[in-house]
């Protein structure tokens, strides 16, 4: 009962896809509950960058992981454009699921290790409960390719 509850959360973060068209699989792994999961999974990321006077100064991420069976999406503004870890009080998570079951998400937090070429790369741990039964994501992982990047220039 508890892989199948492990099963219906993965599908519920990561978006579990089948065969059409969507964007290249990356592999993106976690820990739920002490068990490792590796899931193949369709995901992306995005960045905005607003610059002033040549140097940035706000950095907005967004990592998509939708598709039609559910998934998450997370978005977190950096207005120092310096910061690589933030905590649940600083970026939005929306999860989706097609599972009769809810898991809302209670506590996370979300890592920027790295901008590597156009691949977004970062960490994540999350909670989340429904009645007395909690689950806990650790130790997760991600390298998503960026669909694109977009610049605003300010004077």
């Amino acid at each position: 009962m508890k892989i199948l509850k492990f099963i219906a959360f993965i599908a519920l973060l990561f978006g579990i896809t089948s065969c059409h068209k969507s964007k290249e699989s990356f592999l993106m792994t976690a820990k739920i509950n002490g068990e490792t999961i590796s899931i193949a999974t369709s995901a992306y990321a995005l960045k905005t960058s607003i610059y002033k006077d040549g140097n940035p100064y706000v950095n907005r991420y967004i990592i998509n992981g939708l598709d039609q069976n559910g998934g998450f999406y997370m978005w977190v503004t950096d207005s120092t454009a310096l910061k690589t870890e933030f905590d649940f009080d600083d970026f939005e998570i929306v999860t989706f699921s097609q599972q009769e079951t809810e898991y809302p998400i209670i506590a996370a937090n979300l890592k920027i290790i790295k901008e590597n070429g156009d691949l977004l790369i970062g960490g994540f741990n999350m909670t989340a409960m429904n009645g007395n039964d909690t689950l806990h994501v650790t130790d997760g992982y991600f390298e998503l390719p960026f669909e694109s990047s977009i610049c605003e220039y300010k004077p």
